[in-house]
């Protein structure tokens, strides 16, 4: 049970953290929770940021998992946003040199 929680724990706190960096348009540490195919030195467009900064995360949930992958849905909204307007969307996690990284 432990190591089960440990596990989830950490795959949900990669996901958030991912979408937080996003919010705070603070790319170093966006691209240090990719996984190495996923990294880039590309800039975010100015437009795709602003927007992001107003992100809020709102729930994670795991819908699938294994050993070395997790499936995982993050809702979120924007802060100007009704509170019916939620978005859902699905990334996948990935075990890589020890560390759960969105791929």
């Amino acid at each position: 049970m432990g190591e089960e929680y440990a596990t989830e724990t950490a795959i949900r706190t990669t996901a958030v953290q991912l979408y937080e960096a996003m919010s705070r348009n603070d790319w170093d540490r966006y691209n240090s929770l990719q996984c190495t195919q996923q990294r880039s030195d590309t800039p975010m467009d100015p437009g795709l940021a602003k927007m992001m900064s107003r992100l809020e995360v709102r729930g994670v949930n795991i819908t699938s998992r294994t050993d070395t992958s997790a499936e995982v849905e993050v809702r979120f909204r924007y802060s100007d946003e009704s509170g019916d307007a939620d978005h859902t969307e699905k990334i996948n996690v990935i075990r890589e040199e020890g560390e759960w990284l969105a791929c």
